[in-house]
């Protein structure tokens, strides 16, 4: 009897002809048991028939696979219908212009195995910079709340989770079209997740890509950061976690900051009308001190924000 897999890769493609093989190529060189599903997300270019070609060429006994259409626009509606598809224990959503290393999902599954009672487990992956650079996205178990609404830990690459889990939070918030995987993280994390580290040497690489979800600037997608911490901030509240709600004010302080770094006079008419909905002069300070860091183009922004804002002053 063939033996069922342990997890399904849900991978979301929009436009991504020229990319998408080397994605698929990655998961079909695991060499273990698990399932593949991937979502056409009303592709205007290539990317079906490349995708139904690269099936086509590569069914073997290891792995199942699938494609799947979604009409819906956004990524987020493309990842609840790889989700409904999934009939494995755990999944793990991966990007159609990223790459895993060979061992990846092997390290998954003994992750896993070594963990029965985590619903989350998670590792390090390494981002290339269109520029050549390239810098290490943590996991972080420690704090997590606060480290993901920072630093984006459960970024949508960088965990896999217990099928019923991820169901159990609602899934992907489809009004969300922007930090999608920001909200998926928060939600998942309100629930109270047993969530487990995986060490050793990074397994994934992100491609940072000139024409990507997050688009180019901030700038450009203007009122979907805003959307994506409202959709945050009622999270937090409904949870009974208003403790939290300072870093969504500092992050809405952030990306105003990022405006102004780009030229936007926005950042600054956003900067002053969250500052006049603060009752606190030092709240008002702190923001103002958190926008300008960011708007010089300064390193250091989440230490500058546990220090200004450790006390909770909501």
């Amino acid at each position: 009897m063939k033996q069922q897999p342990l997890i399904t890769i849900v991978v979301p493609v929009y436009n991504r002809e020229n990319l998408v093989t080397r994605t698929l190529d990655s998961i079909a060189a695991q060499n273990c048991r698990l399932s593949m599903v991937v979502v056409d997300n009303n592709s205007t270019d290539g990317s079906r028939s490349v995708i139904e070609k690269w099936m086509e060429s590569h069914r073997s006994e290891s792995t199942d696979m699938v494609l799947l259409s979604e009409t819906k626009p956004g990524a987020a509606a493309a990842r609840n219908r790889g989700l409904e598809a999934v009939t494995t224990p755990w999944v793990m959503f991966f990007d159609s212009d990223d790459t895993m290393r060979p061992g990846h999902v092997a390290r998954i599954l003994k992750g896993i195995a070594d963990n029965p009672d985590a619903d989350i487990v998670g590792w390090d992956a390494l981002l290339h910079r269109i520029d050549g650079s390239t810098k290490r996205l943590r996991f972080i178990c420690g704090n997590p709340i606060t480290n993901h609404l920072f630093h984006a830990s459960l970024a949508t690459i960088r965990y896999a989770a217990r099928t019923s889990f991820v169901r159990e939070a609602g899934g992907w918030d489809e009004s969300t079209k922007g930090w999608d995987d920001y909200v998926l993280g928060l939600k998942l994390l309100t629930h109270r997740p047993v969530m487990k580290k995986l060490g050793g040497s990074i397994t994934v690489d992100i491609y940072e890509q000139a024409e990507s979800i997050t688009g180019r600037s901030f700038s450009e997608k203007r009122g979907e950061w805003e959307a994506a911490l409202d959709r945050c901030e009622t999270i937090l509240k409904k949870s009974g976690l208003r403790r939290h709600l300072r870093w969504i004010k500092a992050r809405r302080a952030i990306v105003a900051g990022h405006y102004t770094s780009e030229g936007n006079p926005c950042g600054h008419s956003d900067l002053e009308k969250l500052v006049s909905e603060q009752e606190s002069a030092y709240t008002r300070w702190a923001l103002r001190r958190i926008h300008d860091h960011i708007a010089r183009r300064r390193r250091g922004t989440p230490l500058l924000c546990r220090i200004l804002l450790f006390k909770n002053w909501l």
